[in-house]
């Protein structure tokens, strides 16, 4: 049994509450905290208190915080665009302040390792300080840029010029940062394949990269399929932003008008403070399709319940957590071959249609349902089983725990 490791645990702290990468977070590590390694979480904090509920309360986890002044319904955080730039700032100032504690406590105490989570940029010298640095990033700003960019013709219909050029501006400074910092990692994980790869191209990373897919909670028997009630639904959970392939789900909704007494094409999600693509909804063929808005998870989940396939036609998308939550719940998937977890899905348990292409995902989505019509309960027992087999927690957790130890030793992950 190897030895329990001090762990300094920097980027996103998790929550017991959350949904999202908060919400995986939080997964891994409870699963590590309760294999008895020591982790120091390093976090932004409110009055001395961690703002993420449930950390506080795992053994063998300590918080290290840096209070933070940012706040809602200031003059600097009032509307999404000014609440987007002063939070990014204020974010930068607290990691590199709590960087430094984390270079403060390991020359008191040494670390073993530094996992960095969901944050790409480092703020200390992870392999000057003799201190190996994981960094599992959740996202590539360079690659946000590029499609914010690709699509501003589809933004202009919902956004100012001025914004726009904004955020886009934002985008590729932040973008240059974090190809500055690529070299900082002793090892980059990453939830796919596809994201490892375009992470290593757009910034030239030569750390290793090694596969580490978002943890899913899934149940131990397969559901059963939700008996027939009316139209078959399709789900498309996400924000209406940038590079979420709305514009394909719109499309799409045209397109299945000769099923529109069969098929139920239900959009959920909100938007985020630098992409707002809402506007291009009132394109959707109401016959076929309706756009329901923001939702609590458990609400999300019980729509998941009851639909015959999710929808995740995005241009880019590395882990895609709402895959990972379909699939649990027996859920079919009709991914972008662009998808990160399109690696794991095959016929069984979903469809993998040519990114971008709006008539590969329309004969994905009628292939799937002639499918679900025909044997709905192999469809959901087959998308169970990828869960089961490829995101189920303990699976998780049991990689990231080999892969800390690897870097802790400074050898090389084996797979």
């Amino acid at each position: 049994m190897p030895e329990p490791l001090r762990i300094a645990w920097t980027g996103e702290p998790g929550s017991s509450e959350a949904g999202g990468v908060a919400g995986i977070a939080y997964l891994m590590l409870e699963g590590l905290a309760a294999r008895g390694h020591r982790i120091d979480v390093f976090a932004e904090t409110r009055g001395g208190r961690c703002t993420a509920p449930g950390i506080e309360g795992l053994p063998n986890v300590s918080i290290v915080g840096r209070d933070t002044r940012w706040q809602w319904d200031r003059w600097y955080s009032r509307g999404t665009f000014r609440a987007f730039v002063s939070s990014s700032l204020s974010r930068l100032v607290i990691q590199r302040r709590l960087a430094a504690d984390v270079l403060e406590r390991h020359a008191r105490e040494p670390y073993d390792v530094v996992f960095q989570m969901s944050q790409f940029e480092s703020f200390f010298r992870g392999r000057d300080a003799r201190l190996p640095l994981v960094v599992h990033p959740c996202t590539i700003v360079a690659s946000e840029a590029y499609w914010h960019a690709a699509e501003r013709a589809l933004a202009r219909k919902t956004e100012s010029f001025p914004r726009w050029l904004a955020v886009d501006l934002i985008l590729r400074l932040r973008a240059r940062l974090q190809h500055r910092h690529a070299a900082r990692p002793s090892l980059i994980v990453g939830p796919s394949r596809t994201f490892v790869a375009e992470l290593r191209d757009r910034y030239a990373a030569t750390a290793p990269g090694v596969v580490l897919r978002h943890p899913t909670p899934t149940p131990e028997a397969p559901p059963d399929a939700p008996p027939p009630s009316g139209r078959q639904m399709l789900l498309f959970v996400s924000r209406m932003s940038s590079r979420k392939g709305v514009e394909l789900v719109v499309d799409l909704s045209h397109r299945l008008d000769d099923l529109r007494d069969e098929v139920e094409l239900v959009l959920i999600g909100g938007y985020t403070l630098w992409s707002n693509y809402t506007g291009l909804l009132d394109d959707l063929n109401p016959r076929v399709a309706r756009y329901a808005g923001e939702m609590p998870q458990p609400q999300v989940m019980e729509h998941m319940a009851r639909a015959t396939a999710l929808l995740v036609p995005s241009r880019f998308e590395p882990g895609s957590i709402a895959t990972g939550e379909a699939l649990a719940c027996g859920l079919p998937v009709i991914a972008s071959s662009a998808v990160g977890p399109s690696e794991i899905i095959d016929d069984g348990g979903g469809r993998v249609f040519a990114d971008g292409d709006a008539s590969s995902l329309e004969a994905a989505v009628r292939d799937l349902l002639d499918e679900a019509t025909r044997e709905p309960d192999g469809l959901r027992r087959g998308a169970w089983t990828i869960a089961r087999r490829e995101l189920d927690v303990p699976r998780i957790v049991d990689r990231l725990e080999a892969i800390l130890q690897s870097a802790a030793r400074h050898e090389p992950f084996r797979d």
